[in-house]
């Protein structure tokens, strides 16, 4: 029987699945990054921190995708960019060697974002917002190995393109933050500082 639950451990937003062969479901959670200095187009930024919690669960009840809404907030004018959903695929392999993806343990799983970008529009400009991981070969990916038994965090990554310039010289995007949950969403908080809010909004999940 496959169960799912949203749950929030600390600042992180999580979705738990499966019927565990321990006392753990498997998981993701996303924490995302609180604070940035403005972005260059073309330059690459952290948006957050992707965990893959990955349990042994009972065979039908992985859960095979989950969608993660992402939403970028700038601070002149203040304004939220809600992109559409990325859609994180989970291959929850089966424990048997010979292992389909590499690793230390049996067997590894692989979780794949997709697509590679969203685009929005900022003052009259179209810009994208490409998301991927890094190897440790540092090339671009769209993918993380995680292994069995273990929790595996790797960093989520964006870079903004310009598309289409807007009518004036583009600057730099002022943006105070970036993050991502599962499913539901919550009024942004304030900080100390008036100029670095925490945007903590996110839609989303999928299953099949």
């Amino acid at each position: 029987m496959l169960f799912r639950s949203y749950p929030t451990v600390g600042d992180e937003s999580q979705v738990r699945w499966g019927t565990p062969v321990g006392t753990e479901q498997s998981g993701l959670g996303f924490l995302g990054i609180d604070y940035m200095p403005d972005l260059t187009p073309t330059a690459k930024f952290k948006l957050g921190t992707l965990t893959h919690y990955n349990n042994v669960i009972k065979g039908g009840s992985a859960l095979s995708t989950v969608d993660l809404g992402v939403k970028i907030g700038l601070t002149s004018p203040v304004t939220d960019i809600n992109l559409n959903p990325f859609t994180l695929t989970i291959d929850e392999t089966t424990n048997a060697a010979p292992c389909v993806y590499p690793g230390a343990t049996i067997c590894p799983d692989k979780i794949t974002i997709s697509p590679p970008s969203q685009s929005f529009i900022f003052q009259g400009g179209t810009y994208s917002l490409d998301a991927f991981f890094v190897d440790t070969s540092d090339n671009e990916v769209n993918y993380m190995y995680t292994e069995e038994g273990q929790d595996t965090s790797a960093f989520l990554w964006g870079r903004v393109t310009l598309i289409s310039p807007p009518p004036a010289v583009p600057a730099p995007l002022p943006v105070f933050g970036a993050a991502s949950a599962f499913r539901f969403s919550r009024k942004l908080k304030s900080r100390i500082s008036a100029n670095k809010r925490r945007p903590l909004a996110f839609t989303g999940s999928n299953a099949s």
